[in-house]
């Protein structure tokens, strides 16, 4: 029993579906450049085009738990390339984009309350990418 236990709390447990809707809803999302909000996967839901030529979308993800840690992963697809970081110097990640979409993961470990601003950008004019959703899978923190 104590093992079916430790295994679950291994576990992540990802953000509810649609993170991007609920947080770009609230206004804690701006785009800059090429970016543009557009509709996401249904008509009632939020997603952003980027490129080509340089732009970017900023997201204020709401801080969690403060007993969990996170990674952070981006619903993505286009041509070329797109960074991704998240609010310190060394805190970027390069994406290499595909025609499909994908669950990107961008960064982990992120822990505490606080929100995270997360920057997802094109930098030359000639990637083209759509953001289609963000996750936080959650970790219970040892």
């Amino acid at each position: 029993m104590l093992v079916l236990i430790a295994a679950l709390l291994a576990c992540a447990t990802p953000t509810p579906e649609r993170l991007l809707d609920q947080t770009c809803r609230e206004g804690r999302c701006k785009t800059t450049g090429s970016a543009r909000e557009t509709s996401g996967l249904t008509a009632d839901s939020i997603g952003y085009e980027l490129g080509p030529g340089p732009g970017s979308v900023t997201i204020t993800v709401p801080g969690h738990n403060a007993s969990t840690s996170a990674d952070l992963e981006v619903l993505v697809k286009g041509s070329g390339s797109l960074v991704v970081s998240t609010g310190c110097t060394t805190c970027s990640h390069s994406i290499e984009l595909h025609d499909g979409w994908r669950w990107e993961h961008v960064a982990g470990g992120f822990e505490g309350t606080e929100p995270l601003t997360v920057v997802v950008e094109t930098l030359d004019d000639t990637s083209r990418a759509a953001l289609l959703d963000v996750r936080m899978n959650r970790f219970l923190s040892q």
